[in-house]
Formats: C-alpha cells, sequence, structure tokens
C-alpha cells in the first residue's frame, strides 16, 4: 500500500458541518416527527426553501439516531464556499466513499466482503449487507444532506449531478434495518427518489424557536451592555415578524441589530 501511494480511506472528505452548538436550537418536534417515518419507511426526503434550518435537522438527526444506536454515516455535499474540497465533495464517487470510510470509522468490528479500495453504489450495497449481517437488530442510516448545491458547484462533471446523484441513491438496494435520508431542496432532481420515498417538509419555524434562536445570539445581553434594554422587546419582535420563520434571515436580522446597538451599522435607517 505505501510502495504504491494507495488511498485506503475510499476517497473520503471530512464531513464536519461548522455548527454552533451555543447557537444551535434544538428541534424535538422536528426531529421526532422524523423519527416516525423511519419506522415506517426505507427513505426520507427532508426538503425546504433555503434558509429553513435543513442542514442543523439533519445534523441533529445523525446525532440521535447514533445516540440511540443507530449505524450512521452522514455526507454533506456543501458546507461552505471556501471548502478546500468543494469540487470533489458532490461527486458520486466521493459521496459512496465517503459513507462507506465513515460507516467503517464508526464501526471497525465490520470486515467488508467486498472490494477493499473501491467505493460506488454496489460497494456500499455489500458493506450495508454486511453490517446487516454481523448485527441483524442494528438499524442502518445513510444521510446525504444538501443534495440541491450539486448543480451549482463550480466545475462539476456534469449539468445534472442532483440528479445523478438521487437516482443512484434511489436505486441502492437495503437491507431491511436500513435506511436513506436525503436534505435538499425541492426540484425535478428528487423526482426518482421520490418516488419511493416519503417527504418531510421541512416547516417555517414557530416564534418559540426564533426567540431560541435570537437569545442564543446574545442580542439582549448587547442591547443592555448599550444601554438599549427599554428596546429589546420591540427589538426581538420586529425580527420575529420580519424573518417570517426563517432561522437564517433571522440570523442574520439579530446580527445587524447588534451591529446597530454597538454602533458599527452606520446606515441603518431605522
Amino acid at each position: 500500500i505505501q510502495a504504491l501511494g494507495l488511498r485506503i480511506d475510499y476517497g473520503r472528505v471530512p464531513e464536519i458541518l461548522p455548527v454552533d452548538d451555543r447557537r444551535l436550537v434544538r428541534r424535538v418536534d422536528a426531529l421526532g416527527d422524523i423519527t416516525r417515518m423511519l419506522s415506517t419507511t426505507s427513505r426520507v426526503a427532508i426538503t425546504g426553501p433555503p434558509g429553513i434550518g435543513k442542514s442543523w435537522l439533519v445534523h441533529q438527526l445523525a446525532i440521535r439516531l447514533a445516540d440511540e444506536g443507530w449505524w450512521v454515516a452522514t455526507h454533506y455535499c456543501f458546507i461552505d464556499p471556501f471548502d478546500a474540497d468543494l469540487s470533489l465533495r458532490a461527486s458520486i464517487e466521493t459521496i459512496f466513499g465517503s459513507i462507506m470510510f465513515e460507516l467503517l470509522e464508526r464501526d471497525p468490528s465490520i470486515t467488508p466482503t467486498g472490494p477493499r479500495f473501491a467505493a460506488g453504489p454496489r460497494e456500499l450495497e455489500k458493506l450495508l449487507e454486511d453490517g446487516s449481517k454481523a448485527q441483524p437488530s442494528r438499524r442502518i442510516a445513510i444521510i446525504v444532506d444538501g443534495l440541491d448545491h450539486a448543480d451549482r458547484i463550480s466545475g462539476a462533471p456534469t449539468a445534472r449531478l442532483a440528479t445523478e446523484i438521487a437516482d443512484e441513491l434511489a436505486g441502492i438496494s437495503l437491507p431491511k434495518n436500513a435506511v436513506v435520508i436525503v436534505g435538499s431542496q425541492p426540484g425535478n432532481h428528487l423526482t426518482s427518489f421520490l418516488q419511493s420515498a416519503t417527504q418531510y417538509q421541512a416547516p417555517k419555524w414557530q416564534e418559540g424557536p426564533i426567540r431560541a434562536l435570537i437569545d442564543n445570539l446574545d442580542l439582549r445581553s448587547k442591547m443592555q451592555e448599550n444601554n438599549l434594554s427599554d428596546d429589546e422587546e420591540a427589538v426581538v419582535r420586529i425580527i420575529v415578524d420580519k424573518a417570517d420563520g426563517s432561522p437564517l434571515y433571522a440570523t442574520y436580522l439579530t446580527r445587524t441589530a447588534a451591529d446597530i446597538a454597538g454602533g458599527r451599522h452606520t446606515e441603518a435607517s431605522d
């Protein structure tokens, strides 16, 4: 292996979603809905518009399932625009290689009976079969998030990459104890996957979670530091109303309000 310079990690890329746990809002209700779906279906598509919190939800779901004893592997087709592996991340080979490597990293006791240095849909099927035989009662979850980003990454080998990935995930033969979960914006690229999947449409955030996000971003303390305590509730109310259930927009508004409070945003008219 050393002499030939072989890669033995299946060509994986790091799967580290940049989540700040200090501002993460736990979505227990949504996680409960999805886990109940997983008891009756082998494929779930978590869909929703940009900024609705799909990746946060997928991140929390992976942790919850792992804590419950599932064998879990997660792949993110997109992490951030400055990711060094951006062009590789959405390739079919990298997706399946990263999933296989993470599964084996989480359970080194599984000995693959398929090709040792190859990664792809058929190789993943074989690995899932090996894992299922080793522990028949353990459930397995393969999670692929940000599928829609595949078509927007510069240098992608095809303009229909998201569709091709969805087609491959739809065609995987799964053991009875395994599921595939996809996170994506809605679109035609999901057509084949949805033919055999249950769709979970991520809902708009209610006022309670939006307020929790605002608190996690420390807006109140920053207003208090600048003698604006009397305006706290009015500002929070404006952010809740303007965010209209989008945690991404709520984050932007909260950070802007904090900059205004600290005198760092001089062009604000309100």
